[in-house]
């Protein structure tokens, strides 16, 4: 069974300081900029997910240009309930 979800984007020239990443239960919302020979880049980018996640169980590295993100996948089913 697949319990975690992983993204990843190409986002050349960012750096940390300069990238943004928003999560919920069911959307990832990624923004950054960078300066590429004289031109502004910005990327904007809204990732709506197939499943719903646990916003903080999130973890996101940057390497090289390439923005990879996982999460943990939010259990589906039943949850039994102790009656009082």
């Amino acid at each position: 069974m697949v319990d975690q979800i992983k993204l990843s984007m190409d986002i050349p020239g960012v750096e940390k300081k300069n990238l943004e990443l928003k999560v919920s239960e069911k959307t990832v919302i990624v923004r950054a900029s960078a300066v590429i020979g004289k031109r502004n880049v910005h990327y904007y980018r809204r990732i709506d997910l197939p499943v719903e996640i646990d916003p903080d169980s999130v973890k996101a590295r940057l390497t090289a240009g390439v923005l990879e993100i996982t999460a943990r996948i939010k259990p589906r089913g039943f949850r039994e309930v102790t009656v009082e």
